[in-house]
C-alpha cells in the first residue's frame, strides 16, 4: 500500500487542523496489536507496570492511559509494527515539511469498563497553562512545531475537534475559556473512525476524547506527538525516552526511518514530562483505602443513575454534579 499526503490533504490539515487517512494498517496487524495491548493492560491491572493513569474515585483500577510504550517492561513488537506499518512518522514529516522529527509523546489511551468523558483542551504547551499554550500556538502558526496522531485498534465514535481552532484569528477561542470544560461549542465536530484509520491533527486545535466504554464499545489507541528537531527544547518529553528508544529490543526492531529519528541529537527540554506518573498498589490495611471505596460507591451510583438521563449525551456531560456520566452514543 502506498501512503502519502496529497496536496488536498495538506490544504485541509492547514485549514481545519486535522485529516483522517483510512486503513493504514491491515486486519491481521490490528488483531496482533490488540493481543499485545491486552498483555500490556494486564501488567498495569496487576501493578507489575506502574506508569499508567487511572480514575481512582470511580473504580479500583480504571486505567485510561498507559505511558511510555517503548519502556522495556511493556514494549511489544506487534504494537511497534503497527506504528511502522501506518507510516505515521513519514506522514508527519510531510505535514511538518521537515525530515528531522522525533517522537516526543507516546502512550496508549484506553477505555474499557467505565465511560470516558474528557474535557476540552489544547496540547503543545510546556507548562500546560492557558497563556503558555496560546503563546506557542502563535509561534507554531508561523512555523509549525509539531503534529499529533491517533492510531485506533477499535472503532471510535467520540473524538471531538473544533476545526480551524489552531489558528489565531478574530474568531479565536482563548484556551482559558475552554480548558477543563465540556461545554458545547458551536462548530464542534465528532469524528468517526474505524480500526486501522489514522488521525493526524494539529495539537493546538481544541479537542477532547470520549468513549462509551464497556467491553463492546471499548477503545485502545496509540497516541503520539511528533516534533521538529529545531524545536526540541520546547517539546515536553520524558527524560528517559532516548534510553528506551536505544534499547536493543526497540532499536534492532526499528526500520531505517525510525532509526534515523531515534539517532537525532536533541537539545534538552525546558520541561520534562511524566516523572510523576507512577501508581501505587492499593493498601488494603489503610483507612484511606476504605474511605476511597465509599467515594467509588457514591460516584458509581450517580454514574448508573445518569444512564436514565433522557436528553442528549452532550447535555448530560455538562451536568456539573455528574462527574462520570454514563455515555450511550
Amino acid at each position: 500500500m502506498t501512503i502519502g499526503i496529497s496536496h488536498e490533504q495538506k490544504k485541509k490539515f492547514d485549514e481545519d487542523g486535522f485529516i483522517i487517512i483510512r486503513q493504514v494498517i491491515g486486519d491481521q496487524t490490528i488483531k496482533k496489536s490488540i493481543e499485545s495491548y491486552e498483555r500490556v493492560r494486564k501488567k498495569c491491572e496487576t501493578f507489575e507496570y506502574l506508569h499508567f493513569r487511572r480514575f481512582k474515585d470511580i473504580a479500583l483500577n480504571d486505567i485510561y492511559g498507559i505511558e511510555h510504550i517503548f519502556h522495556p517492561d511493556i514494549f511489544e513488537e506487534d504494537i511497534f509494527s503497527s506504528i511502522m506499518e501506518s507510516k505515521v512518522l513519514e506522514l508527519s514529516r510531510e505535514l511538518l515539511n521537515d525530515d528531522e522529527i522525533f517522537l516526543s509523546r507516546n502512550r496508549i489511551h484506553c477505555t474499557k469498563g467505565i465511560s470516558h468523558s474528557g474535557n476540552w483542551h489544547r496540547d503543545g504547551g510546556l507548562t500546560g497553562s492557558a497563556d503558555d499554550i496560546d503563546k506557542l500556538l502563535k509561534k507554531s502558526e508561523k512555523d509549525i512545531m509539531w503534529v499529533q496522531a491517533t492510531l485506533p485498534y477499535y472503532s471510535e465514535d467520540g473524538f471531538y475537534i473544533v476545526p480551524g481552532s489552531h489558528k489565531y484569528s478574530s474568531n479565536y477561542i482563548p484556551t482559558k475559556e475552554i480548558l477543563g470544560t465540556k461545554k458545547i461549542i458551536k462548530n464542534e465536530l465528532k469524528l468517526r473512525i474505524s480500526p486501522g484509520d489514522l488521525i493526524l491533527f494539529n495539537p493546538f486545535a481544541i479537542h477532547r476524547g470520549t468513549c462509551v466504554g464497556r467491553i463492546k464499545r471499548q477503545r485502545a489507541h496509540i497516541h503520539m506527538r511528533f516534533a521538529r528537531k529545531k524545536y526540541s527544547k520546547f517539546a515536553d518529553r520524558y527524560r528517559k525516552d532516548s534510553e528506551f528508544f536505544k534499547n536493543s529490543k526497540v532499536f534492532s526492531f526499528a526500520n531505517q526511518s525510525w532509526k534515523k529519528s531515534f539517532n537525532l541529537d536533541l537539545e534538552d527540554s525546558l520541561q520534562w514530562y511524566g516523572d510523576e506518573i507512577i501508581q501505587e498498589k492499593p493498601n488494603l490495611f489503610s483507612i484511606k483505602f476504605y474511605l476511597l471505596f465509599l467515594i467509588i460507591i457514591f460516584n458509581r451510583l450517580f454514574y448508573y443513575l445518569s444512564s436514565l438521563y433522557p436528553l442528549s449525551q452532550r447535555s448530560l456531560e455538562n451536568l456539573s454534579f455528574i462527574k462520570y456520566p454514563y455515555l450511550k452514543e
